[in-house]
């Protein structure tokens, strides 16, 4: 029998009356808190009263009754409550499906009799879904997983917002091995139901939170040290990002309760457990983002730094990483260390454009200038380029750009250019070394500077950088091909 799972969602509150719907949202919503962090005696005692009250057929709420005789089953007090529905049978007859429910829940019935009866009822009383849910329910348990689908697909259809199904559906396709509809219906009822399931750290961390602001740590320590204890129940494993997000929290939350002491140990643990994991060669993208932030958060910015470098050095890495981590940088204004990460990322990714736009940026931001006056002023200076406009145009924007901010290499060799057009070599080669000097490493800047070299004659030069061009960084069909024309251009200068 699959874990029964938790039902509770406020979309289902609009049988209360106006003025007290949001004390009792509130009411639920902590209940639903203490049972994830299984302080259940704590639960019962608030969602018995709501149980217990006399609000009349129409008003009752499934999804809460629900609720309740799942809590009853953590509590031990499932027997008592099937003798309490049992007394209410001759009230209204939506008890007499409780009660089959009810019996469901305390294992008090078997599969075989529960759809029996289920049936009886839908057969007098019509369509319900907590009976097609009951019915759904009897036929997962007997593995007849068709038919637990088409069960728990006619309670949504009954009722759209009967989650308590999505979460059975997902379980059967799990089972099936259909990972992608698992995943569908299992996020669809965890977005009903955020807090009735374990797994996702956010739904951990912000139960987590909430305590912490109550200054209830123990309950906090509970919703965090959970995630990892469901990951190993569940995958036989916990991830590295997740311990070191569980050890972090562990270490705020005793910040909060002033023991230093716990504190220094878990983000020493968390310390060691990201030191391993940057020796890794092949981790994932959103591994290294994640653990990076969560080190950012703590104010762990050195550890967060190196998970910067890391992921940035990766030349596959996906451009909005390398854009989004930037744009973080520079909005919390770390313009140092975002110039350190972006140097290093060059370094290691010279020809990346997205990571020479973004040193671009930065370098701009560190000399105060307008960025998107010059950016922009760069968008139309490369339309000029691109439509051959007049070379004194070009001359001048380039002249305007370069007088703002000189260590642009793209400026600098459309200034090199216009003036090996005007035979005024000095000033082109001064322009072309200092672009070489600001990016000299990647290839198309070194085969630009190799080609002006050539163009002026300076063959020995040009032999001793063609030497020195590094094509092992993966080059572009075309960059090969311009090496190979200049080399052999070269050799043939040089007779």
């Amino acid at each position: 029998m699959h874990p029964k799972p938790f039902c509770l969602h406020k979309k289902v509150l609009n049988f209360l009356e106006e003025d007290v719907t949001q004390d009792f949202i509130k009411t639920l919503e902590e209940a639903n808190r203490l049972i994830f962090v299984r302080s259940y005696e704590e639960a019962d005692h608030i969602l018995s009263p709501l149980f217990d009250s006399n609000m009349g057929e129409d008003k009752n709420d499934l999804l809460v009754q629900l609720r309740y005789l799942e809590l009853a089953v953590k509590v031990d007090t499932i027997d008592k409550m099937v003798e309490k529905i049992e007394s209410k049978q001759k009230e209204h007859h939506f008890y007499e499906l409780l009660l089959i429910i009810s019996r469901q829940f305390a294992d008090s019935i078997d599969d075989d009799s529960a759809i029996l009866e289920l049936n009886q009822y839908i057969a007098k009383y019509g369509v319900h879904e907590l009976a097609y849910f009951g019915l759904g329910f009897s036929y997962e348990n007997k593995t007849e997983l068709d038919k637990a689908l088409f069960n728990y697909n006619e309670s949504i259809k009954v009722n759209p917002k009967w989650y308590p199904s999505l979460f059975g559906m997902s379980q059967i396709h799990y089972k099936l091995g259909q990972e992608e509809a698992g995943d569908e219906y299992f996020y669809m009822f965890e977005n009903f139901a955020p807090c009735n399931v374990y797994g996702n750290f956010q739904t951990h961390k912000k139960v987590a939170q909430s305590y912490v602001d109550q200054s209830h740590f123990e309950k906090a320590k509970i919703a965090i040290e959970s995630l990892s204890e469901w990951w190993v129940k569940n995958k036989g494993y916990c991830p590295d990002e997740i311990y070191i997000f569980e050890q972090l929290f562990l270490a705020q939350i005793c910040d909060h309760d002033d023991d230093e002491e716990q504190s220094s140990q878990h983000k020493e643990a968390a310390y060691q457990r990201a030191v391993r994991l940057l020796s890794k060669n092949n981790i994932k993208e959103k591994v290294c983002l994640f653990v990076a932030k969560e080190f950012d958060q703590m104010n762990e910015t050195d550890m967060a730094v190196q998970f910067y470098k890391k992921l940035l050095s990766n030349p596959e890495t996906n451009p909005d990483f390398v854009n989004k981590i930037c744009a973080q940088l520079l909005e919390s204004d770390r313009i140092d260390e975002a110039y350190d990460i972006y140097t290093e990322a060059y370094s290691a990714n010279p020809d990346s454009q997205d990571v020479q736009f973004c040193l671009l940026i930065i370098r701009l931001k560190k000399k105060n200038q307008n960025i998107p006056e010059y950016i922009q002023g760069k968008e139309r200076l490369k339309k000029l380029v691109e439509n051959d406009s007049e070379h004194i145009e070009i001359l001048t924007l380039s002249h305007l750009l370069n007088s703002k901010f000189d260590q642009d290499p793209h400026v600098l060799n459309i200034l090199a250019k216009m003036y090996l057009r005007m035979n005024n070599t000095e000033k082109a080669r001064r322009s072309v070394t200092q672009s070489i000097q600001v990016d000299p490493f990647s290839i198309a800047n070194n085969l630009n500077y190799l080609e002006f070299l050539i163009q002026i004659e300076a063959f020995d030069e040009a032999r001793h950088h063609i030497n020195a061009i590094d094509l092992k960084t993966q080059p572009t069909p075309e960059q090969e091909e311009q090496f190979d024309w200049l080399n052999a251009l070269l050799r043939t200068r040089l007779g």
